[in-house]
């Protein structure tokens, strides 16, 4: 199938799978992402493929738009021939359903398809740390993902969190600062930016919303098992 600009992509086809050139993700008046395919292309249409949930986002190209539809029994058929990749795919199946069923409702409610694991993959494909990794890295870290609303002077990190190193997080909306003690640091986290403890920032500390914050917030471990999933990545921390 090929779209031109400004044309509308069916969502609520369950389990299918898209892939197109470049488009523009949006839920009621809200643009959530705009995201270009590259050379190779990308998929959307995951979480509804995998868990049969209702997609909550509108999808409409930016430009001509070349769509191939992948209906879950060819999809099943074609990873069957597969043996290491169809390993994969039902690791991320299990995780995928467990991350669905442990939600918060309210917050999910709330923020609409701004919380989707599609739209979580695709902010952490626009930060500088995760821009160049594929699509499979990125959604095991969206799977593993907490999402936390903080109000303005609130910890997004505790002091204990942040002084183990061990969690980073993803500003979806609003901003946060690295604090010592009462004092700002110095170091701002904005959105679509990547929190992660470095070397340059005080041993001690915690990290506060300067406004309302909506961040995922995940283990950096949770990283590293990515990391030694697909071992050609090669990680920019700042």
């Amino acid at each position: 199938m090929v779209f031109e600009t400004e044309t509308m992509v069916n969502m609520n086809s369950l389990f299918s799978l898209f892939v197109l050139t470049r488009v523009t993700f949006s839920t009621g008046d809200q643009e959530l992402a705009t995201s270009a395919a590259g050379e190779k292309g990308f998929s959307f249409g995951e979480e509804g493929f995998f868990t049969g949930t209702e997609r909550r986002s509108t999808v409409r190209s930016s430009g001509p738009c070349q769509v191939i539809t992948l209906r879950e029994e060819n999809f099943h058929d074609a990873f069957s021939q597969f043996t290491a990749e169809a390993s994969l795919l039902q690791e991320l199946n299990v995780k995928w359903k467990q991350q669905v069923n442990k939600r918060d409702a309210e917050l999910y409610t709330k923020y609409g398809g701004a919380l989707d694991l599609e739209i979580l993959r695709m902010t952490l494909k626009q930060t500088d740390e995760f821009q160049h990794c594929p699509p499979g890295f990125l959604y095991l870290i969206a799977l593993s993902m907490v999402i936390k609303e903080v109000r303005a002077d609130e910890a997004v990190l505790s002091k204990r969190q942040y002084q183990d190193g061990g969690t980073l997080f993803v500003v979806l909306q609003g901003s946060a600062e690295v604090m010592k003690d009462d004092i700002s640091a110095s170091h701002t986290v904005g959105l679509k930016q990547v929190f992660w403890k470095a070397v340059n920032m005080p041993v001690r500390g915690w990290v506060k919303a300067t406004e309302l914050c909506v961040a995922a917030v995940v283990p950096e471990g949770v990283v590293r098992e990515a990391e030694s999933t697909f071992p050609d990545v090669v990680l920019l921390r700042h």
